[in-house]
């Protein structure tokens, strides 16, 4: 430790030491126990700051892991949103789509629906000029039997009437022959009547005188 001469001063060695320099001794020793203290303390040191260094390590670790954390739920936050969003996209598309399809089923439907509504109005509009037309020809028939039916009835009437005439004449004739008949035959009997009251009045006159 370059204490050499100050142990020994005369330059001769001794098993023990005869008149060291405690001056040089002191001075030659400072720096090596200066070098030994902070050695032994650096050793303390070195502990102490690799226990603080570990320490902060834990701490900026820790606070990595807790940044590190944080970004993977953001980033996972941020991708279930993104996917949410995707989803809900998606989901009004589809609904979207689903509408339009709905919409276009309904408006086929509903076109759908006035065809056959047109088709069966013409239809019935079809039907009942058919209807009308053969209640016209049925009610032309019926006019014409009903005319017929006059025509027939007037004739009937007629000849009946012709008949009842002839038979009233031919009645009325014979009647009126009978009549005729019976006047002469009461003419008859009136005049023979007569001529017998006469004769008889003549037969009292001649019994009186």
């Amino acid at each position: 430790m370059n204490s050499w001469t100050s142990w020994f001063p005369d330059g001769r060695f001794h098993l023990v030491p005869q008149h060291p320099d405690a001056g040089g001794l002191l001075l030659h020793s400072v720096a090596p126990m200066l070098l030994i203290a902070l050695a032994e303390a650096s050793s303390g040191y070195r502990r102490y700051l690799a226990r603080k260094l570990k320490a902060l390590r834990e701490i900026v670790q820790a606070r990595e892991d807790y940044e590190h954390t944080l970004k993977e739920q953001r980033e996972r936050q941020a991708r279930l949103d993104r996917e949410r969003a995707e989803r809900e996209r998606t989901e009004r598309d589809r609904a979207d789509r689903e509408a339009a399809a709905e919409y276009q089923r309904r408006e086929s439907e509903a076109q759908l629906r006035k065809i056959e509504a047109e088709a069966e109005v013409e239809k019935l509009a079809a039907k009942t000029a058919l209807l009308e037309r053969e209640a016209e020809i049925e009610a032309a028939r019926t006019a014409r039997e009903a005319e017929i039916e006059r025509e027939r009835r007037r004739d009937e009437r007629e000849s009946e009437d012709a008949r009842i005439r002839r038979e009233a004449e031919i009645e009325a004739t014979r009647l009126n022959s009978e009549a005729a008949r019976e006047a002469e035959r009461i003419k008859a009997q009136g005049e023979a009547q007569a001529a017998r009251i006469l004769a008889e009045a003549q037969s009292e006159s001649a019994q009186k005188t």
